[in-house]
């Protein structure tokens, strides 16, 4: 078995288990798996799997390391934002280079135009 697919296995375990018993160390246990969750769903493309898992963790309030772990997972929010906008941004840039070159290409027949008359 692959170490992911392992890992996988492990955190939805865990989850699992942890939704039937009330555990005191839940509240700290599942933030970090669902973000577990959401950094390999990241890793593997699947990036609306892992915005669910993110949406999970951050439901949960007032455990230990609150703060670090809110601020790992606005990382990896940032970090899916900008793959899934990456094609977007890549197309207006395109766009924008073919507009300057219609403008460039315009000017340049412009002026051969105007030293020809």
């Amino acid at each position: 078995m692959h170490f992911y697919d392992f890992k996988l296995k492990c955190f939805n375990e865990c989850l699992a288990r942890g939704e039937t018993a009330k555990l005191p160390f839940a509240k700290f246990v599942f933030p970090c798996a669902y973000y577990e969750l959401a950094v390999y769903n990241t890793n593997e493309k699947n990036y609306d799997k892992a915005k669910t898992y993110l949406s999970k963790a951050q439901t949960f309030k007032d455990y230990e390391l609150n703060e670090r772990v809110g601020t790992q997972i606005k990382s990896l929010q940032r970090r899916i934002r900008y793959y899934t906008d990456e094609p977007k941004l890549a197309a207006l840039l395109k766009s924008r280079e073919e507009a300057e070159k219609e403008q460039k290409t315009k000017r340049e027949n412009e002026i051969k135009n105007f030293y020809v008359q």
